[in-house]
Formats: C-alpha cells, structure tokens, sequence
C-alpha cells in the first residue's frame, strides 16, 4: 500500500525546531488540503497545476499562520527559498482569483483558525491583533475578487448599452 501523500513531508516538518503541536498542526493542515484537493502520492515531486497550486496555497497558509521563515516552509516542501516567495507572489497576485484556489485558502484558514484558537475560541487568551489581521486579509482578498468581477459585468453593461 502506498503511503498517504501528505506523509511524504513528515520527516521534513519534525526536522524544524518548532514546537510539537506546531508540527501536528502544520501535518493537519497539509493533510485536509490534500485530501479536499484529490491529490495523490503520484503527484509529488510533479509539475501538475492541481498540486503546484495546492502547494502555493499551503505555502502562504503555512507562512502567514505560523511565521515560519520562508526557508523553513521551503525545507517542509523539499524547495529552494525563492521557489516559496514565487508561491506566495503567485497566489497574492493572481490565484486568489481563481475560485478553486480561494476556497482551498479560505477554507484552510477556517480550518488553522479552529485548530489554533478552537471553533470557539476564548477571546480572553487568543492574540486578537494577529487573529484579526488574519481575517482581514482573507475578506481584503474576496472583496478583491468581487470587485473585479463587478467591474467585469459594468464593462459588460456599458458595452451592451453602446452597442
């Protein structure tokens, strides 16, 4: 039986001088991405779009949530440094423009928000600066797409009205 893909970055997560949970948490997420993305132990190491995407995703995730160093998100991937910061680019600059992409984010930050802070969390002991700071990020981004897809259809409307 071949090993679950998510497993394939195990050694490389208890490798970083991170706390335990941390490591678990890091796992976790990586296992609910792939597994909501259909992605395979075949596609490791692959430049199919389903798995680079998935990994841009991660990537930021992982970096935002958790403030690892870029290089330490590229040792749990197996990448150079510069490969992550092209992540990150790639998904603030366009990905989360592509609703596959920007459901797989937002739902991997609903998902490490309850794993870090719990469904309910005590408002009283979570660091709500960082926890609002993520939020906001998250909604600046789908108010993003929103705006471009309404600018879309005004362009649309103008063109149909001078036509």
């Amino acid at each position: 039986m071949k090993s679950q893909p998510w497993t394939a970055y195990s050694q490389n997560i208890a490798s970083l001088n991170i706390s335990k949970k941390t490591k678990d948490n890091i796992n976790d997420i990586i296992k609910v991405s792939y597994v909501a993305d259909d992605i395979t132990y075949e596609m490791l190491g692959s430049r199919k779009r389903k798995i680079v995407e998935n990994n841009m995703v991660l990537a930021k995730v992982i970096h935002e949530f958790f403030r690892l160093s870029i290089t330490a998100v590229g040792n749990i991937f197996g990448k150079h440094h510069a490969s992550i910061i092209h992540y990150i680019n790639v998904y603030e600059n366009s990905l989360y423009r592509d609703s596959d992409c920007a459901e797989l984010y937002s739902m991997l930050c609903d998902y490490t928000i309850d794993k870090l802070y719990g469904v309910k969390a005590d408002m009283s002991v979570v660091d709500t600066d960082r926890l609002n700071n993520i939020q906001l990020r998250k909604l600046v981004q789908e108010l993003r797409v929103k705006n471009e897809d309404l600018e879309y259809k005004l362009v649309n409307i103008k063109n149909a009205i001078h036509a």
